[in-house]
């Protein structure tokens, strides 16, 4: 039940977030999928999008191959 409350409900709240138009002082407006066609038409989120995975998998890497070096 703890964890309903602590990790789902947010997330439920932060999905339905994600589809209105909100700055936070005015009065919410459903927009759909919009924020997300324009999330991947900026050229900014694509590369910081490019620039996460390229970390994540950097690091994977270099942390497996200095655990089985250590091993």
């Amino acid at each position: 039940m703890v964890f309903v409350l602590v990790v789902i409900v947010p997330m439920l709240g932060t999905v339905g977030l994600s589809f209105v138009e909100w700055s936070g002082t005015n009065k919410m407006r459903f927009i759909g999928f919009n924020n997300f066609v324009r999330a991947f038409h900026d050229d900014i989120y694509i590369s910081a999008y490019r620039n996460t995975i390229i970390y994540i998998l950097a690091t994977l890497v270099l942390e497996v191959a200095v655990g089985f070096v250590l091993a």
